[in-house]
């Protein structure tokens, strides 16, 4: 994949919910995620996604984002739906996603937003 051009990004080690777990915990579980990563893949990881993704639910809106940027991650992906503009913060990524199984109704329903 790696080869083909594609990016790998970090969801930590253990897919649980950020939020609960404190500090330490977060910390080690985006290192070990990103070492491991990187390790085996030879090259820098430098993005991160929540497991879940739900701020505030999912994850500590006022912790996670930082201790990502402190791990050395340029990123950070929620599953908060809603597009970027420009000077928007790189560390509270918001995405729309697109199911396999989608109709063409729910597919032109949403590229029409």
């Amino acid at each position: 994949m790696v080869a083909a051009g594609m990016t790998i990004g970090s969801h930590t080690v253990h897919h649980s919910r950020l939020a609960d777990f404190e500090d330490e915990a977060v910390r080690v579980a985006l290192s070990q995620s990103k070492a491991v990563i990187e390790k085996n893949l030879n090259k820098p990881c430098e993005h991160f996604c929540a497991p879940f993704g739900i701020p505030g639910r999912d994850f500590n809106v006022e912790r996670d984002p930082d201790l990502a940027r402190q791990a050395g991650y340029k990123s950070m992906v929620t599953t908060q739906r809603g597009a970027m503009r420009p000077g928007d913060d790189p560390y509270r990524i918001r995405r729309d996603h697109v199911l396999a199984n989608w109709g063409n109704h729910q597919l032109r329903y949403f590229l029409s937003l």
